[in-house]
């Protein structure tokens, strides 16, 4: 079974989120032509030289004339707003209760972070920006739209998460007035036994609602999850059929893991999940069901209707760079990866917010673009890679020859096979 560390999400490597399970064991996934919360790091060094970003000079990335490295043109951002209601029990991101008190220290906070990182980002062009959490719409849109005036996002998709339960019909339509052009629901079930097991603190009549009056965003993405403790093929095939029957253009699926930073984690020997083979079933209905009904695999975990891929979360596959800002958020940037201190309190009082940071070595961030970008349909281009970072990759024969990986027009992608076992398939290689 895939297990990887689980949108919105978003942080380090950007999470390499859950991963599918397969058909036939030989069959080729790479489609050359197709149109295009915390994960464990070992603390590092932290920079003990002055001013962290004062080492970060937005003048130093390398160029090329490759159309893949045109990606250093462009640059996505993610902003952390960590207030829950509630925290549901499988839940390993960070997050605080939902405490109106200290909300505009945390916007004060996040314009200091911004005002460091401004030369980072200001002579990029941002094609993503994404509002996760936590519980994001409950941030208001007031304090949304100080922190969206700082960015110029024209042509950009601007993603905020919302759990149903948390909107109103005006409240949408002063967030799509401030710029807000894609929303990401927490759906997770359409299963009301399901929900409640979650903890969710909505209905399923309240996610179908809330799709329903979203539906002028024109970009709604959902979360869907599976692998559940009594969770049956039939009540997973309902979710997936109610799923696709509502005016959505995207969903991300992920299959349940119980992380040691989660309230289950106290209790997993108690906590049974559905074996693999059931597993397996329930992927491959998501397969079936979601291609009936018009939507497209562009990557393991991700669906959509033609055109409307997430342009942030594919960024994490293919190497855009990306800026954090926010507690416990993280960046990689000019070859480094830097992550803030994951403790609210810290961030709003101290100055310089980084409390993690590394340098990727070009070897290491070879086999880290091979390993991600694995996860789109559309493979990678080894040989591109070796050439703009100057290192060799690592070795592939063997994964091909156990008929994990398969190269085709230049690029080398998973077979389906491989996404069944891509968890070892991306630990080998990095």
């Amino acid at each position: 079974m895939i297990k990887t560390v689980g949108e919105g999400a978003v942080f380090a490597i950007q999470m390499l989120m859950n991963g599918s399970i397969p058909k036939q064991a030989e069959e080729l996934v790479l489609d050359a032509s197709e149109s295009s919360r915390n994960s464990t790091i070992e603390k590092g060094a932290i920079l003990q030289y002055g001013p962290f970003f004062d080492r970060l000079n937005s003048e130093t990335l390398a160029s090329s004339n490759s159309q893949f490295f045109n990606l250093f043109e462009y640059i996505s951002l993610y902003i952390h707003i960590p207030f829950c209601r509630r925290k549901c029990p499988y839940c390993h991101f960070y997050s605080v209760y939902d405490d109106e008190s200290i909300k505009d220290r945390y916007l004060q906070a996040l314009v200091r972070e911004i005002e460091q990182k401004k030369s980072l980002f200001s002579k990029r062009h941002i094609v993503s920006l994404y509002f996760g959490g936590g519980t994001p719409f409950l941030f208001g849109v007031e304090r949304i739209k100080t922190i969206l005036d700082y960015f110029d996002v024209v042509d950009c998709e601007i993603t905020l998460e919302a759990n149903p339960e948390s909107i109103s019909e005006e409240k949408l339509e002063e967030y799509r007035a401030i710029g807000v052009n894609r929303l990401s629901f927490g759906v997770q079930s359409f299963d009301q036994r399901e929900l409640q097991l979650l903890g969710r603190c909505h209905s399923v009549e309240q996610a179908i609602q809330a799709v329903h009056l979203a539906k002028p965003f024109g970009n709604i993405s959902i979360d869907l999850m599976y692998e559940l403790p009594g969770q049956t093929l039939s009540s997973w095939k309902r979710t997936l059929e109610q799923a696709c029957s509502l005016p959505i253009q995207h969903i991300s699926l992920y299959n349940l893991m119980i992380e040691p930073e989660s309230a289950w984690y106290r209790k997993k020997e108690a906590i049974v999940l559905p074996g693999e083979q059931m597993a397996l079933a329930m992927y491959e209905a998501a397969v079936d069901i979601t291609s009936k009904h018009g939507f497209e695999q562009y990557e393991i975990s991700a669906f959509s209707r033609p055109g409307f891929h997430s342009n942030h979360n594919s960024g994490y596959w293919i190497g855009r760079e990306f800026l954090g800002f926010g507690a416990a958020a993280f960046s990689f940037y000019n070859n480094y990866r830097f992550s803030n201190v994951a403790d609210i309190r810290k961030y709003c009082s101290e100055e310089e917010s980084v409390d993690f940071s590394e340098t990727l070595t070009s070897e290491e961030r070879v086999r880290e673009l091979i390993a991600v970008g694995l996860r789109m349909n559309q493979g990678v281009d080894v040989a591109a890679l070796e050439e703009h970072w100057g290192a060799a990759a690592p070795s592939l024969s063997h994964l091909e020859e156990a008929g994990l990986l398969v190269t085709k027009k230049g690029r080398v992608g998973l077979t389906q096979r491989g996404r069944l076992l891509y968890d070892a398939v991306a630990a080998e290689i990095i």
